[in-house]
């Protein structure tokens, strides 16, 4: 999450420590984003763990990267989810 967030392990773990602490609002957006496409993709795999190993795994049909590193942008992000939604199709190549 902290990766798709765009902080560092150590920020996300002070932050969730202490519930007074917010995230700004882009990296909140980002956060929802990510967690939508995490939840799309439990819903695409049936699983939870397929779905997070999916995340950490190449993807073909996003030329080889990893969804997860796919999630630092919003051009990346929008591709994560059409990849879900052709997978959900059976157009995932």
């Amino acid at each position: 999450m902290e990766k798709a967030v765009g902080i560092s392990r150590r920020t996300f773990a002070r932050i969730t420590a202490a519930p007074d602490r917010r995230l700004d609002a882009e990296r909140s957006d980002r956060a929802w984003v990510a967690a939508d496409l995490m939840a799309h993709a439990v819903a695409v795999f049936g699983d939870r763990r397929d779905a997070e190993r999916w995340f950490v795994d190449p993807a073909p049909g996003l030329d080889g990267e990893r969804p997860l590193d796919l999630l630092e942008t919003s051009v990346g992000r929008d591709a994560v989810g059409k990849y879900l939604r052709r997978m959900e199709t059976g157009v995932y190549s």
